[in-house]
C-alpha cells in the first residue's frame, strides 16, 4: 500500500461513521489487496469510488461493505465481475465504464435497488441486456451503454418504464424496436454516431411524452431524414408521422444492414484514448 493510499484509509478508518465515502482515484491502485485484506472493517461506507486506477478484479470480499450505494470503477482493467456481486443489496449506483467488460455476472438481475448503471467504453454486446432490463424495470432510471458493441437496441430495454437517460451513442445499432415508444418515462435519448439510417414511425409518440433530448446526429440517415433532422426535431417527427415515410418503412424497415468502416472503428478507439486523458 502506498503512502497516500495508506493515509486516506486510516483516516477513513478512524472516522467510522463520519465519512461514509472513501474516494481513491488515481492512486496506481492495481489491486484491492492494497486497500485492504479485510472489507468489512468499512462496513460504515456507503460510497467507493476507485476511478482511474488499473485494477483488474474486485475480490468477492467488496461485497462486505453492506451498506454501499454507490461504486464507481471508471476506467481501470476489469475483465470480469465476483459473481456475488448481488450481495451489494443497497447499491443504487453502479459505474463500471472505461474497462474491458463483455459480460455480468448470472446474478446481477438480484441487485433490485440499482438506479443508475454506467457500462460505457467496454466490450458489451445486445446480450448484456437479457440479464437486468426485466428484472431492474422498477429500478433502473439512468442507463448507460455507448462506446460498447452493439448492433441493435433490444427490444428488451423498452421494459424499463422508469427509465429517465438511455444513452447509447457510438454503438453500431442500426435498428431501434418499435416498442421504444413505450418508454413512458425517458427524458433523454442519445443515439448519436451509430449506424442508423431509418427511426420507427413510432418515435413521434415518444418525443409527444416526457422526451426533452434527443441526439441523432453523426448516422447514416437517408438523405429524407437527415434533412428533415436538420430543421429541427418538429420537422423530422413530423416526417416520421407522413404516409410516405411509413410505406417507406415498412418496405425497408427490416434491411438495415450498414457496416462500420475502419476510419469509424479508429475514430471511436482514438475517442477512448482521448477520453482516458481527459479523465471523463
Amino acid at each position: 500500500m502506498s503512502s497516500k493510499v495508506k493515509k486516506i484509509v486510516e483516516e477513513n478508518l478512524r472516522a467510522g461513521a463520519l465519512s461514509p465515502t472513501l474516494s481513491l482515484s488515481d492512486k496506481s491502485i492495481t489491486s484491492l489487496t492494497q486497500i485492504s485484506s479485510d472489507f468489512a472493517r468499512f462496513s460504515h461506507l456507503s460510497e467507493l469510488v476507485l476511478a482511474h486506477n488499473s485494477i483488474k478484479q474486485l475480490t468477492s470480499s467488496i461485497t462486505n461493505l453492506k451498506q454501499l450505494k454507490l461504486l464507481n470503477c471508471f476506467n481501470n482493467e476489469l475483465v470480469e465481475l465476483p459473481g456475488n456481486l448481488s450481495e451489494l443489496q443497497e447499491l443504487t449506483n453502479l459505474n463500471l465504464g472505461m474497462n474491458k467488460l463483455h459480460r455480468l455476472p448470472n446474478s446481477f438481475h438480484k441487485l433490485s435497488k440499482l438506479e443508475i448503471l454506467d457500462l460505457t467504453y467496454n466490450n458489451f454486446n445486445e446480450t448484456v441486456c437479457e440479464q437486468f432490463c426485466e428484472p431492474l424495470s422498477k429500478s433502473l432510471r439512468a442507463l448507460y451503454i455507448s462506446d460498447n458493441d452493439f448492433h441493435h437496441l433490444p427490444s428488451k430495454v423498452t421494459h424499463l418504464r422508469k427509465l429517465q437517460i438511455l444513452c447509447a451513442r457510438d454503438n453500431e445499432i442500426t435498428v431501434i424496436p418499435p416498442e421504444i415508444e413505450n418508454m413512458d418515462s425517458l427524458n433523454e435519448l442519445h443515439l448519436q454516431g451509430n449506424l442508423l439510417s431509418l427511426l420507427p414511425p413510432q418515435l413521434p409518440n415518444l418525443c409527444a411524452k416526457k422526451l426533452n433530448v434527443l441526439r441523432l446526429e453523426r448516422n447514416y440517415f437517408i438523405g429524407p431524414i437527415e434533412n428533415n433532422r436538420k430543421k429541427g426535431q418538429k420537422a423530422l417527427m413530423d416526417y416520421l408521422r407522413s404516409e410516405e415515410y411509413n410505406i417507406l418503412y415498412s418496405r425497408e424497415g427490416g434491411d438495415q444492414n450498414a457496416e462500420p468502416s475502419a476510419d469509424r472503428k479508429k475514430e471511436r478507439e482514438k475517442k477512448r484514448q482521448v477520453t482516458v486523458v481527459q479523465g471523463q
